[in-house]
């Protein structure tokens, strides 16, 4: 029977756990920021325009977007519902043990729900939009959920569960081969020292995975070879904008330079974990009346942050990694157990240990390969650390206990403080969402985005939009039309007015090797296309990229394209206001074609 203050703790979370989804599911239908979400909006809605890439997200995506209708809300929603599906999914895992223990129903569906939530901690940039790290996490979740459900005896769930490790694999290189690679390695070592590798399981996976490999790449480039040449000319393409790109620099640790705030939260965050599974644990009444108290305390100070009760949350940098200080004191108290454990009871806990150890390195496998902050990225992931716990502090006792459910009690109750920690921490990016002027709570003004949906902005975003849309439509550009995009940083504009970017996806400047990149891009567009294309430029802008570029199809700026279309793109945290033109093409489309043409050929 479970103890009452069981249900106490974890009925606190729950609730926080619910309140937290609901808000973030209405919340999707808030807000653009006109860059990485440009970006993502590109891909999802024409990925096979895009002949170079390193990752291939948009093409995992597409089918949802067709089927949501290109309905950016509804896509935010779905993302963030598959992802929190997911990780219940693996929660419920975690909840059973790796000896698949009979569990209280109260634990696995409390724990996992909570959990679910935690996978929220994907938003701490405030960026729903379905992407390539959504989908690394994705990814990392599904073969979690396999891999943690494998036993030593092989049985019927054998094949099912190598087939969701595989996939899981399989989803995750579509979104990042450098965090794929990371997941091989870390799930090759969780199967070596927890006993689960046989030659039968090798065999599976390597069919699993040949399948996949083979089905994929045909869809998205034809054939493997195809494709493999797709993934190496984005590698190219990314090394020439940027060194932070190269495979010297990917592998270089950089310790984060924490303010001494941020220390002295992580170590709070630590301290506060171990002494809240201590307590719960006490052979005495009031100690544990105190652990619960201190267990639902972070919770009703997350939601008071969340409805706008607790004001003022300051703005941390590293807040992510207090998540890891979740981890870290369960840790404590795990390797306090045991070395105090009976030696019979120690024969399982090399299972425990590959089990904790590949949760807690998940995040830096998810963050690998990024050309940010290795730290601040990782916790985009942190909801594993939060896992990490949760199973230490279930593994540390089992299932059940002579008082009545003191180790599930301590699961939950960590489960909940990290969740409570997140909430905190998307109160404040709800509240400085990334790149845009305006809390989400104040963004009310309607907008068309793509002519597909309604989200609500800013009222400058939303003027800006809503007046240059009927003139852009007015002028000859409409849905699909072709653009070239030197602003450098407004893949958004052209994703709101459903028009494709051409070349990449983002032509991004502001990089050393933007300019180089661009022409790159642009060289690959086919006369066709580029001689039917827009152009939209930011004169005045931080990002904008080289007119001359236009000389990839024989074109010219000045001599080829008439501007139609004038708008004042509205200020936000880090531009001021500035205008934006765009440009019609001009020349014949036959005088156009040959420009282009000799162009290529470099005849004059």
């Amino acid at each position: 029977m479970t103890a009452p203050r069981f249900f106490l703790v974890s009925g606190t979370g729950c609730v926080l756990a619910l309140v937290l989804l609901v808000r973030a599911l209405w919340l999707c239908g808030v807000g653009l920021d006109f860059s990485d979400e440009g970006l993502y909006l590109q891909w999802l809605a024409h990925p096979g325009v895009y002949p170079a890439s390193v990752t291939q997200f948009g093409f995992a995506y597409h089918p949802l977007h067709d089927i949501l209708n290109g309905d950016l809300a509804g896509l935010r929603r779905a993302n963030l519902l598959l992802t929190a599906l997911l990780a219940w999914g693996l929660g419920l895992r975690l909840a059973a043990g790796p000896r698949e223990v009979r569990t209280d129903p109260a634990l696995r569906h409390g724990g996992a729900f909570i959990l679910a939530a935690s996978s929220l901690c994907l938003l701490l940039l405030w960026l729903p939009t379905p992407s390539y790290n959504s989908l690394a996490l994705q990814g990392l979740l599904l073969a979690g959920v396999g891999q943690f459900g494998l036993r030593k005896t092989e049985g019927r769930a054998d094949a099912a569960n190598l087939l969701l490790v595989a996939a899981g694999g399989w989803v995750t290189f579509l979104a990042k081969p450098t965090t794929a690679a990371v997941l091989f390695l870390l799930t090759a070592t969780y199967l070596a020292v927890a006993g689960l590798l046989t030659l039968r399981r090798i065999a599976w996976l390597s069919a699993w995975l040949a399948g996949l490999a083979i089905t994929s790449c045909w869809l998205i480039a034809g054939s493997v070879q195809a494709f493999v040449q797709r993934v190496a000319l984005g590698l190219e393409d990314a090394q020439v904008l940027s060194p932070a790109y190269s495979s010297s620099r990917l592998l270089q640790l950089v310790w984060p330079e924490m303010a001494r705030n941020e220390i002295r939260g992580l170590a709070a965050v630590f301290a506060l974990t171990a002494v809240l599974l201590l307590l719960l644990r006490s052979q005495k009444r009031l100690v544990r009346a105190a652990g619960v108290l201190l267990a639902i305390a972070g919770p009703v100070y997350a939601l008071g942050a969340l409805t706008g009760i607790v004001r003022g949350i300051p703005n941390i940098g590293y807040r992510g990694l207090w998540l890891l200080g979740v981890a870290g004191g369960g840790a404590v108290v795990q390797a306090w157990l045991f070395i105090r454990a009976q030696p019979d009871t120690r024969r399982s806990w090399p299972e425990h240990l590959a089990r904790f150890g590949w949760l807690l390195l998940a995040p830096f496998g998810f963050a690998f390969g990024t050309s940010s902050d290795l730290w601040a990225t990782s916790a985009l992931a942190g909801c594993f650390w939060l896992m990490a716990a949760f199973a230490s502090a279930i593994s540390t006792g089992g299932s059940h206990s002579h008082d009545g459910g003191r180790p599930d009690s301590g699961g939950v109750a960590v489960a909940s403080l990290g969740l409570a920690l997140i909430t905190v921490f998307l109160a404040y990016s709800m509240a400085h969402p990334y790149r845009q002027s305006a809390a989400l709570a104040k963004q009310n003004d309607p907008v068309q985005i793509g002519g597909r949906g309604e989200l609500r902005t800013d009222a400058a975003t939303a003027g800006f939009l809503n007046s240059l849309l009927p003139a852009a439509r007015a002028a000859g550009l409409g849905q699909g039309t072709r653009v070239v995009d030197l602003t450098g940083r407004l893949p958004g504009v052209l994703a709101a007015l459903g028009a494709t970017s051409l070349g990449q996806a983002w032509l991004i400047g502001g990089y050393p090797g933007s300019e180089r990149s661009a022409r790159r891009a642009l060289q690959r567009v086919g006369c066709d296309e580029f001689a039917r294309a827009w152009v939209i430029t930011e004169p005045a802008g931080s990002r904008r990229l080289d007119p001359s570029l236009l000389s990839a199809g024989g074109s010219d700026l000045a001599r080829d394209y008439h501007p139609a279309v004038h708008a004042l793109l509205p200020p936000n945290h880090q531009s001021e206001a500035s205008e934006v033109v765009f440009f019609r093409p001009t020349r014949p489309l036959d005088q156009a074609l040959a420009a282009c043409e000799r162009a290529r050929t470099g005849m004059p």
